[in-house]
């Protein structure tokens, strides 16, 4: 869904498609000739938008896309893009239609879906039936045996024009400084791949490796790795060490709608949970928790004003946040304010705001929410039309 700034909104996300691009190909280097790059752009494109993540991740090298839902995958569909695009969580049977009626290639791990699938595709009438199957290593989220993955694999390909696309499955310590349960888990497909070969199937793509795998876990890599939040930027670098030199591509800003001066002993916001211990000046800005900016970001998480640093004070409102501009000099009502960027030598990333609240980087780019308009930028931006 496109959220163009059509009314000059102050507060609006910036997505740079060019980091984007150079993101893309960090990782192909990274990977090599043999393995290809699935771009994951589930969730709206964690929040960038997905149309315009899709297609520059495409021109940039990658190879598929992926996403978490059929609908997300019509939507794709429907602006033309024809590459192979995997849904990569389980369905139900009577949504089976939508996979082929889009040529959306669907995660199957149970008969009731499989037998709806391949319906679906005779009375359709389409030549090719490919399909991923998920096995449980570990996670313990979606997945079954690779003993009955290899039933269901077998099941399957009886019918003409049947294809097992991918073996996956999905780690679940990736990101974490010990990584001795993501070996395992990367042994235990190989070992679910063995069974596979050794029934006489075998599947074009082997896929486990995430973003967090990328960085520290080559071994992991197989064929195919799927990669979500590190075409974003993030993470930087992962607990057990691994890094690339990616860099973030949302960026948050707002203007100062408001000054005002309040004297000791006078507090700011519902719940008066900032108190001036002294004469302090206020910015309010137009933008709150309804936009995506957390609500435990109060009296916690800092902006950049003219180049400085200042602090988020009271408790994030729906529509407003107040920030002590104080000591930030020439400060002026219309001042440009990063709450997620670059001013000058200062910054703040996604994993600033995490960190500050406790949480994950993912969530924040993803949550910031459907009020804020997007503003792309680069070449890349200009060059696919959303410029």
């Amino acid at each position: 869904m496109e959220r163009k700034n059509r009314f000059l909104r102050p507060s609006f996300l910036k997505i740079d498609l060019d980091r984007l691009a150079q993101n893309v190909r960090l990782l192909k280097k990274r990977l090599g000739r043999e393995v290809g790059l699935m771009a994951v752009v589930k969730a709206d494109g964690y929040g960038h938008g997905a149309l315009p993540v899709a297609k520059a991740a495409l021109v940039a090298g990658a190879n598929f896309l992926g996403v978490a839902l059929v609908e997300e995958g019509i939507v794709l569909r429907k602006t033309g893009i024809d590459v192979p695009i995997s849904v990569l969580y389980p369905d139900f049977p009577e949504r089976a239609e939508f996979f082929v009626r889009h040529d959306l290639i669907p995660t199957v791990i149970d008969e009731k879906f499989a037998r709806a699938y391949v319906r679906a595709s005779k009375k359709l009438r389409r030549k090719r039936i490919p399909f991923a199957v998920k096995i449980e290593t570990g996670l313990n989220r979606y997945g079954v045996s690779a003993e009955e993955a290899v039933r269901l694999t077998q099941s399957l390909l009886r019918h003409r024009g049947a294809l097992l696309w991918e073996l996956s499955s999905h780690l679940a310590t990736a990101s974490e400084e010990d990584i001795e349960f993501a070996r395992l888990q990367v042994q235990r497909l190989k070992d679910a791949r063995a069974l596979f070969e050794k029934a006489g199937i075998y599947p074009r793509y082997t896929s486990l490796a995430n973003s967090g795998a990328v960085l520290d876990l080559p071994e992991g890599y197989f064929n195919l790795v799927r990669v979500g939040v590190l075409l974003f930027g993030y993470p930087s670098r992962t607990a057990a060490g691994g890094s690339l030199p990616a860099k973030p591509v949302m960026f948050l800003e707002s203007r100062i709608a408001q000054l005002k001066t309040i004297g000791p002993g006078e507090t700011v916001g519902y719940g008066r949970e900032f108190g001036a211990s002294s004469e302090r000046l206020i910015a309010t800005l137009p933008l709150g928790f309804s936009d995506g900016y957390p609500r435990h970001l109060g009296n916690k998480g800092w902006v950049l004003v003219r180049g400085k640093r200042a602090p988020v004070v009271g408790r994030i409102a729906m529509d407003a946040i107040m920030v002590d501009v104080t000591e930030v000099p020439r400060v002026r009502a219309g001042d440009r304010v990063v709450l997620m960027g670059e001013m000058g030598a200062e910054k703040i990333t996604a994993e600033d705001l995490a960190g500050w609240i406790g949480t994950s980087p993912y969530e924040i780019i993803t949550r910031m929410g459907v009020r804020l308009p997007i503003e792309y930028t680069g070449k890349m931006a200009r060059k696919l039309g959303f410029a």
